[in-house]
């Protein structure tokens, strides 16, 4: 279910679900200020039909306004992210309750696992709130003080890009164990250090043990 936000409100209007795909650029962690290199550039997602993953990333062309996406509810669909140590840092404080990106898949998630870039291993898992999507400079104004930075520092990072997203996530758990990458590929040998987004069900072994993870207390 996708709803619409005004500029100046978060006051919901429901609207009929879309189904949307495009490719564009991968996405990367959120940087504070411009001079920061967005490595996501770099790369694209691959679309990869699973039980999670139908489409491709979504296509907004130029929204006039901030709308949000509901996440999927009835299955775990867990999306992995790529993130510096230090925007982890924040989210485990609290400081940092959304997370930004260039490019967000169509399909609905439920989760984010994210992958430590500092040492390559999967670090921990949060809830997905729900996921705006927008013009950036609306997106800044309206998440920064759960941003962990600054509207300036959401524009460096959103650049002359004419939509963000800004997923909103809650009860971040660290692993009590992070999952190294050799662990990782030990579990399912193909999976690789994640570039853009990957749905965790590309790789059904991994995506089981997480999913146990994420039940325990």
């Amino acid at each position: 279910m996708i709803s619409q936000i005004s500029s100046t409100s978060f006051a919901a209007k429901l609207f009929a679900p879309v189904a949307l795909s495009i490719a564009v650029s991968a996405c990367a962690p959120l940087k504070k200020n411009s001079t920061d290199n967005a490595q996501d550039d770099k790369n694209r997602p691959v679309t990869t039909f699973t039980t999670c993953e139908q489409g491709g990333p979504m296509n907004v062309l130029k929204p006039d306004v901030v709308f949000s996406v509901a996440p999927r509810n009835d299955h775990f669909c867990a999306l992995i992210l790529a993130i510096m140590p230090e925007y982890l840092g924040w989210i485990e404080d609290g400081s940092k309750s959304f997370e930004y990106r260039k490019v967000h898949p169509s399909d609905p998630i439920s989760h984010i696992v994210f992958f430590n870039n500092g040492t390559n291993e999967l670090y921990g898992i949060a809830e997905v709130v729900t996921t705006l999507v927008g013009p950036p400079q609306l997106l800044a104004e309206q998440t920064a003080a759960r941003s962990g930075t600054t509207v300036d520092g959401l524009m460096g990072y959103f650049g002359t890009r004419p939509v963000g997203f800004a997923t909103e996530i809650r009860n971040f758990k660290k692993f009590a164990k992070p999952i190294t990458l050799d662990a990782a590929r030990n579990l399912d040998p193909s999976f690789k250090r994640p570039f853009g987004y990957v749905f965790l069900d590309r790789h059904p072994v991994l995506n089981a043990e997480i999913e146990k993870l994420n039940q325990e207390p």
